[in-house]
Parts: C-alpha cells; structure tokens; sequence
C-alpha cells in the first residue's frame, strides 16, 4: 500500500468517485475522506444493502474520525474480505498526501471481487435450479428446455446491485446531482456577493469618515494660523 499510484490509477480512482453524488463538495480528497463518511457513501452508492449511512457521521476530531473507520472495519470491511490496519487508518486520518487514493484503489478492486463472487453464487444457483426443473420435464422436450436453462442461466442476474447501479443509473438522478450543486453554487455565490456589498458599504463609511476628518485638520490649521497672527499682532510672540 506504500507504492506511488500511476497517474492512470489514479484518473481510474477520480472517475469513480467522481460518478458518487457525495454529501459534501469536494474540495481537498485527503481532507474530504479522513473522516470516514465518505467512503460510506461510496459503498452504499454503489453496495445498498452492505452498509447503514446512520452508523457514520461527519467529525472534525480525530477521535470521531477514528471510531468511523473502526465501525467500517468492523460492519462493512469484513464482508468484502478487506482489513484496514490501525497504522494505514492514522495516515488517512492525518490528512498524509496519497494515502485514501492507495486504499480506493484497494476498495475498489475489494468491492469488484465481490461483485463478481456474487454473479458466479446466482449463476450457480441458477444452474442447478434450472437442471432440477429440466429433469421433471417429459423426456421429449428435456433436451430443448435443458438447453434453454442453461442459456438463462449464463446470464449475469440483473438485479445483481453493482450491475445495477452502474448501468441504469437515471437521467432523473443525473440531473438531481447537478441541480444539487448548482444550488449550491448559487448559494456561496449570493453569500459572497453579500459579503462584498457589506464590505463596500463598510469602505464607503470610511471613505466618508475621512473626508470629514481631513476638513477638521484644514479648519484647526487656519484656526491654530489665526491665532499666532493675534498672538503675534499684540507682541506676545
């Protein structure tokens, strides 16, 4: 896990992420997965019935952060035969550059496995299931529905969950995700706009402010000249 990602693995890693409609905006990739919650959404986006998103919340401490990815090990991980050690868990807590990319790659090759451990257990099923029924036929037709059994049994179950995901993801989702981040956008955008005329209105004051102050000094100047000039006129200076 300590090896440098080729910049293909790692564009393979961005694109995957990059199909998830994450809770938070990405912004900085080791920061936005240290705490865990990420990762979680990554797996149920993908794997539904593998992980409950209730059981991880966002954490600024590192003791939250720690007890997230502990649950992962603990509920999810095991079931995908993958097993984060506690020293590669601290790295990716602590932000260490190239780390959470090391353990997507890991994940995602872990997750694949799986997927496809499970397409080769339906298809088995299907099999024998399939060959079952084929012997209760009359010997007649046993040779056409034997193969007939075979041919669906051949095909990848389509409520496989990867499969699933993958390939019949909606226009209708799509366009959620945008809209949810252009709602964003146009909300840190008003934001910002606010903070701008607030800070022009605040500049304005000021600017305000000191041409009032400079026609003070110029009335104490003539002022301060004017009374020398008595000063002066009755010998006192």
């Amino acid at each position: 896990m300590s090896k440098k990602l080729s910049n293909n693995q790692l564009r393979d890693i961005f694109n995957w992420i990059d199909d998830v409609p994450l809770s938070r905006p990405k912004r900085n990739f080791s920061r936005d997965f240290s705490d865990g919650v990420a990762t979680a959404e990554v797996i149920k986006f993908y794997y539904p019935k593998l992980i409950d998103l209730h059981n991880y919340s966002p954490a600024n401490s590192k003791e939250h952060k720690f007890y997230n990815w502990e649950t992962l090990n603990n509920k999810v991980f095991n079931k995908i035969n993958l097993k984060v050690p506690d020293d590669q868990i601290k790295d990716i807590v602590n932000c260490v550059p190239g780390k959470i990319e090391e353990f997507l790659l890991v994940l995602k090759n872990k997750l694949l496995t799986y997927s496809n451990s499970k397409k080769h257990s339906k298809t088995t099923k299907s099999v024998s299931n399939s060959s079952v029924a084929t012997l209760k036929n009359d010997d007649n037709s046993s040779g056409e529905n034997l193969t007939n059994s075979y041919s669906k049994a051949s095909t990848p179950n389509q409520d496989d969950e990867y499969s699933s995901i993958l390939n019949n993801k909606t226009k209708t989702n799509n366009l959620e995700y945008i809209k949810k981040n252009h709602e964003l956008l146009i909300s840190e955008l008003s934001e910002k706009d606010k903070l701008i005329k607030d800070l022009q209105e605040t500049v304005d004051i000021l600017q305000l402010k000191t041409v009032k102050l400079e026609q003070l000094l110029i009335l104490k100047d003539k002022r301060i000249e004017e009374l020398v000039m008595r000063l002066r006129a009755y010998g006192l200076l």
